[in-house]
């Protein structure tokens, strides 16, 4: 991750589960898991500011609270900062772009970028 262009936001801990629940989207979305997409998920914890520990736990939560797509894509519609949405959309656009966005992985983008529009405007 390029640090020059990051955002300066800390997510919540809710917003941190929401997170793991749609990057687990996308990697499901090719249904692989890439190296790259690895290396990406492995920075996540620092990009966050947290642990390796805490961040493992979040993921895990994530797969409990989020079984499926659709879940998670309602919990992600459901992100109400502003702020909160375009560092998970960040972050979401920099995985699938690691190893070259497949379709699978743009539907899922693009379908949560639209259902943002809809709700917050």
């Amino acid at each position: 991750m390029d640090d020059d262009d990051e955002l300066d936001v800390t997510l919540r801990p809710r917003e941190r589960l929401v997170l793991a629940g749609l990057l687990r989207q996308i990697v499901l979305a090719d249904h692989e898991l890439s190296e790259e997409e690895f290396d990406m998920l492995a920075r996540i914890p620092a990009r966050l500011g947290i642990t390796d520990a805490e961040w493992e736990r979040t993921w895990s939560e994530a797969q409990r609270t989020f079984p499926d797509a659709e879940s998670a894509r309602a919990a992600g519609v459901g992100l109400g900062r502003e702020e909160a949405r375009e560092l998970v959309y960040e972050l979401l656009y920099r995985l699938a772009e690691s190893d070259d966005i497949d379709d699978a992985e743009w539907d899922v983008l693009e379908w949560l970028s639209e259902a943002w529009r809809e709700r917050y405007g």
